[in-house]
C-alpha cells in the first residue's frame, strides 16, 4: 500500500490544496494536528493528485498521512 506523510501549516482560513504525490486515489487519510485549529475536507475530498481541504484559521499545523 503506497503512502505519504505531508506536513502542513495553514496561511489563511478557507480552502486550500495539498499535493499527495501518490498518483493514485487515496483510500485512507489520517490527520495529525500539532497546533490549534481544524482542517477538514472540501466536498470533493481528493483525487489522484491532490487533497482538497478547508482550514479553520491561519497557523494550524500538523501532518496528513495518506494511504492509497
Amino acid at each position: 500500500m503506497p503512502s505519504n506523510t505531508i506536513s502542513f501549516t495553514t496561511t489563511a482560513p478557507g480552502d486550500f490544496t495539498l499535493a499527495h504525490n501518490l498518483g493514485l486515489i487515496p483510500q485512507t487519510v489520517i490527520f495529525e494536528f500539532t497546533d490549534g485549529g481544524s482542517v477538514w475536507f472540501q466536498p470533493v475530498r481528493y483525487d489522484a493528485t491532490n487533497l482538497y481541504l478547508i482550514a479553520s484559521s491561519p497557523g494550524v499545523t500538523g501532518s496528513i498521512v495518506v494511504y492509497a
